[in-house]
């Protein structure tokens, strides 16, 4: 899991609040973007963007969240730096702050089977007031805390490297499939192929994340069965690992 610094609002930040003010304008928080790049001023060279999707308000302490997903993604790259854009009425958004990493997180290619999500969180200080109104553009990505609060539950599940019973499709192509006990799995559960993320061991540890990555990588395809599911690999992990099951009812 990556490392990112405090939150700067650039100069065009404060000058948006600065003409909110004055002028009783509406400030629209728009989208947030992903950057190769780490920000140093000048323009903010995005590799994703999504819009802001998840909001909370405590004593006036903003918090401000995004997701992104890697169904677009073709090969692995590194989030240098995350910006939160925003825009005055009648206005084209601006960069209104920015976090750059001090240890990057790696948002890795589209497996073709499991799609996965990276949140982030902005704090920001903005108050609510009669000359600021601060909006959030409703249409963006679902973001984690979101699918775990509306779906049922979730349960952490270990994909091993024992036990694995080796296959040969039509082409005689090897592949590999290994059946895991899952309390409360049902047969007709959807949420397996849709809804599955890899947990890294150890947020702090690089080398761990890239091996869990890797394993997670192996994976083809994951069907539920009566209180199991059936994971299908192009390899036998080398190392265990662990995946999320969201709408999974815990027995």
């Amino acid at each position: 899991m990556g490392q990112y610094n405090s939150v700067v609002i650039t100069s065009a930040g404060f000058n948006m609040l600065t003409q909110a003010e004055a002028g009783n304008k509406k400030i629209t928080l728009t989208q947030m973007k992903t950057s190769e790049s780490a920000y140093s001023g000048g323009s903010f060279v995005a590799k994703q963007e999504v819009n802001i999707n998840g909001i909370n308000i405590v004593d006036n302490i903003y918090t401000f969240r995004a997701a992104f997903s890697n169904e677009s993604i073709v090969a692995d790259y590194e989030i240098k730096a995350v910006g939160m854009f925003a825009r005055l009425e009648n206005e084209e958004p601006i960069l209104f702050c920015y976090s750059n990493a001090s240890v990057a997180d790696i948002m890795p290619r589209y497996n073709g089977v499991s799609p996965i999500s990276i949140e982030y969180e902005f704090e920001s200080g903005i108050t609510q007031s009669d000359s600021i109104n601060v909006t959030v553009n409703p249409q963006g990505l679902a973001t984690i805390e979101y699918v775990e609060n509306r779906l049922k539950d979730y349960v952490v599940v270990t994909i091993p490297i024992d036990n694995w019973v080796e296959n040969t499709d039509t082409d005689n192509n090897k592949y590999y499939t290994r059946e895991i006990n899952v309390s409360g799995m049902t047969a007709d559960y959807v949420g397996g192929t849709s809804k599955v993320d890899y947990v890294r061991p150890n947020p702090f540890n690089i080398t761990a994340n890239e091996t869990a990555l890797e394993m997670y990588q192996l994976i083809l395809d994951i069907e539920s069965m009566a209180g199991k599911i059936k994971v299908t690999a192009s390899e036998i992990p080398t190392s265990a690992f662990q995946i999320y099951l969201y709408g999974v009812l815990t027995i």
